[in-house]
């Protein structure tokens, strides 16, 4: 497996609105990673290298014997789970035929 088919997401958590990530970003912890902004660019980059280093990279880099990266791969599975109803061509189909119906 290529390293570039391996994605799964890193938000900014707003804390502002906290709920923005699941409704509208999609993040649930499980299937990517958020991390809340210090408010400075400094700030930012030291908790963005942090979670880099102790849970993002070692969980990619982390294979089985058959150089698999179970841990990986199933962040990247719930990703698609809870991801693929919220922002799918059906899902905006049905919103869409909802909202003309009701007006």
């Amino acid at each position: 497996m290529e390293d570039t088919e391996r994605r799964v997401a890193l938000k900014l958590f707003n804390s502002e609105h906290p709920r923005r990530l699941v409704e509208i970003e999609g993040c649930n912890g499980k299937n990517g990673w958020a991390f809340s902004g210090k408010g400075n660019d400094e700030g930012d980059a030291e908790a963005v290298y942090e979670l880099l280093e102790k849970e993002i990279i070692p969980l990619f880099y982390k294979v089985d014997d058959g150089g698999i990266p179970r841990g990986w791969v199933k962040v990247m599975k719930g990703a698609i789970k809870s991801t693929a109803p919220l922002f799918s061509a059906r899902r905006m189909v049905k919103e869409y035929a909802s909202f003309i119906r009701a007006h």
